[in-house]
C-alpha cells in the first residue's frame, strides 16, 4: 500500500515522509534496511542488484535520490579521508586475537561460507569468508576493496596472531554481507589487509 510508510507507518507515501528525510543518516540507512526495503526504490520483495528502476539523480548511483545524502555521509568520505592503500606511519595500535589452539587438539577446524559483497555503488563480488569465532575484527582483502571502490579512514592497526605474528591493516572500510541461501544481510566495518589467508584445504565432514 503506497499510502502506508513503511518507515514511520504513518498515512503517507514513504517518499513524502517528513521522519524520514529529517533523521539522520544512520537513521535512514538502519531504518530502510529494518523495514526490508531496496535502497533504490524504498519497495520491499527484493534487493539492489535486483531493482530495476532508475539510479539516484544526483550522482547515477544504486539508491534513491533521497538518501544520496545518506549514502555518502555513510559510504564515501572527503577527498582527504580516501583510504590509501600504503602503509601510513602508525596512528593506532590495537591488538586483535585470532584465535589460539589447545594443546590437546592437532588440527583446528574453521568453517567457511560464500556470501554476497556489496560495495557503495550496488557492485557485487561473491566471495568466501572464514568465519573465526575467535576473531574480535573482521577483515577485508586489499584487492576486493579495490574492485568494490571501497573508500574509507587510513587507520594503521596492529594486528597480533599466532606465535606475536603481527601485520599492519591499511584502514577500515564499511561494506554489506548478504547470505546467498536467506534474506540475511548486515553493514560491517572491515580492516583491510593485504591477504588473509593461504590456500585452505578442503575436508568432507559427516
Amino acid at each position: 500500500n503506497d499510502l502506508s510508510c513503511r518507515f514511520c507507518k504513518g498515512r503517507h507515501s514513504i517518499l513524502q515522509c517528513q521522519k524520514l528525510l529529517n533523521s539522520s543518516a544512520e537513521s535512514q540507512i538502519q531504518g530502510i534496511k529494518t523495514a526490508g526495503l531496496c535502497f533504490n526504490c524504498l519497495r520491499p520483495g527484493h534487493t539492489v542488484s535486483q531493482c530495476r528502476s532508475g539510479n539516484c539523480r544526483k550522482c547515477s548511483s544504486k539508491h534513491n535520490t533521497l538518501l544520496h545524502n545518506a549514502k555518502n555521509d555513510t559510504l564515501s568520505v572527503s577527498k582527504e579521508q580516501v583510504l590509501k592503500f600504503s602503509l601510513e606511519p602508525e596512528t593506532l595500535k590495537s591488538h586483535c586475537s585470532t584465535f589460539e589452539v589447545s594443546n590437546a587438539y592437532s588440527q583446528v577446524l574453521l568453517s567457511t561460507a560464500i556470501v554476497d559483497v556489496i560495495g557503495p555503488r550496488g557492485h557485487v563480488i561473491q566471495c568466501r569468508a572464514l568465519l573465526d569465532n575467535g576473531s574480535q575484527t573482521s577483515f577485508i582483502t586489499e584487492n576486493v576493496a579495490q574492485h568494490l571502490h571501497l573508500k574509507g579512514q587510513a587507520q594503521t592497526t596492529q594486528v597480533s596472531g599466532i606465535s606475536e605474528s603481527k601485520i599492519y591493516t591499511r584502514g577500515t572500510v564499511h561494506a554489506t554481507i548478504r547470505s546467498r541461501v536467506s534474506g540475511y544481510s548486515t553493514m560491517l566495518q572491515f580492516a583491510v589487509i593485504p591477504k588473509i589467508t593461504g590456500k585452505i584445504p578442503s575436508e568432507a565432514l559427516d
